[in-house]
């Protein structure tokens, strides 16, 4: 799964260096993805929105269902992708361009 975490990352930066900055007061984008077994959950719960304004880092967190870890890596690529999408969808209301359709084309 990290290897495609991973890819999914190089894909979206790829994407917002094509399609200009986040805003003039957001240097960073971080999503955490948790993944836990269903036994662990109630200890994991995804974070709100945050935004460090020293350091011009937006952050939010989305959870994965444990699942994709037995799906195909095609299917699970989607599955992460879906996520990230919903979770990067949460924070366009916080950058200067309305990325809201331009995120969907970029995961598909």
């Amino acid at each position: 799964i990290g290897d495609e975490i991973t890819q999914l990352s190089n894909e979206l930066e790829v994407f917002f260096e094509k399609n200009g900055n986040y805003s003039s007061n957001i240097k960073e984008v971080h999503i955490g993805l948790i993944c836990v077994n269903k036994n662990f959950e109630e200890f994991f719960h995804p974070r709100g929105i945050t935004y460090s304004e020293t350091e011009q880092i937006l952050e939010t967190e989305a959870k994965l269902d444990f699942s994709i870890c037995s799906l195909e890596s095609k299917e699970r690529i989607a599955k992460i992708k879906s996520t990230v999408c919903e979770a990067l969808l949460t924070l366009t209301s916080y950058f200067d361009v309305n990325y809201e359709i331009n995120v969907k084309e970029a995961l598909v």
